[in-house]
């Protein structure tokens, strides 16, 4: 039962600790006229996760909380940027 539950949580088939989560990849596309930014992190299919934004790491701006994992990679496109922002930072959360 404990080896069962190791790998419910994400432990590794193989033994060893959980994949922690991730993002992979981020780029952002400023030649459009409406700026976009394209995240991708490690998920599992089936579990749900939040993505939020924020451009003083204070307060933070919950995007979506229900995406659901692709597989072993997903993809989040925040395509509504505040107007004149320079910085913004990320965060990636396992809600389900």
């Amino acid at each position: 039962p404990e080896r069962i539950l190791e790998l419910a949580v994400g432990g590794s088939p193989l033994g060893g600790s959980p994949v922690p989560l991730l993002i992979s990849n981020m780029s952002a596309d400023f030649s459009v006229a409406s700026p976009v930014v394209t995240i991708s992190f490690n998920s599992r299919p089936g579990r749900i996760y939040a993505v939020d934004r924020t451009e003083d790491l204070l307060i933070w701006e919950e995007l979506d909380d229900g995406l659901e994992g692709e597989g072993d990679s997903t993809e989040f496109v925040d395509s509504f940027l505040p107007e004149g922002s320079t910085v913004m930072f990320y965060r990636v959360r396992q809600v389900e």
